[in-house]
């Protein structure tokens, strides 16, 4: 069961998803890569970890976690995944630290065109790090004291709802 609303989708027409495609076995070309089942290192039925076929330059290795069905966005994804999902991060992060030598991860996810979206699948990034890689540049300043009340008053007013 979902909460919230489903998304509107944002997939162009004939959109052919290439998590599905990986998944399904049939491989597809992410620039000179070919990309398919064999970049999925674990399935654990219901949500899969797969090694994600772009990179940001200095932070090679980096993999996604996704749903094994195809939902959008989170605000298509079912609740009862979230368990799983967590599960697949967990051990996508400490396979990520044994094997790329890093020295953290970061774990994030993008939805819809306005949040960075690009790939039409469900999915939480996990990207190995290392000191000074700069991927988190500019960094975050601190909220205005006088804004940051009244949106947490917004936020909590529309979480009663949900």
């Amino acid at each position: 069961m979902n909460s919230g609303s489903a998304s509107t989708s944002h997939a162009p027409d004939r959109y052919d998803c290439p998590v599905c495609a990986a998944l399904a076995g049939r491989t597809i070309s992410v620039g000179d890569l070919a990309f398919g089942r064999d970049a999925v290192p674990k399935d654990y039925g219901d949500v899969a970890i797969v090694m994600n076929p772009l990179w940001w330059p200095r932070n090679p290795g980096s993999v996604i976690v996704v749903p094994t069905r195809h939902y959008e966005n989170v605000f298509d994804l079912p609740t009862r995944l979230g368990g799983d999902l967590q599960l697949a991060v967990h051990d996508a992060a400490t396979a990520l630290r044994a094997t790329e030598g890093c020295a953290g991860v970061t774990v994030r996810q993008n939805n819809e065109p306005g949040g960075d979206q690009e790939v039409w699948h469900f999915h939480i990034h996990v990207i190995p790090r290392h000191g000074g890689d700069g991927l988190r540049s500019p960094r975050p300043a601190p909220a205005p004291a006088h804004e940051f009340g009244t949106r947490a008053s917004r936020l909590k007013e529309a979480l009663r709802g949900a």
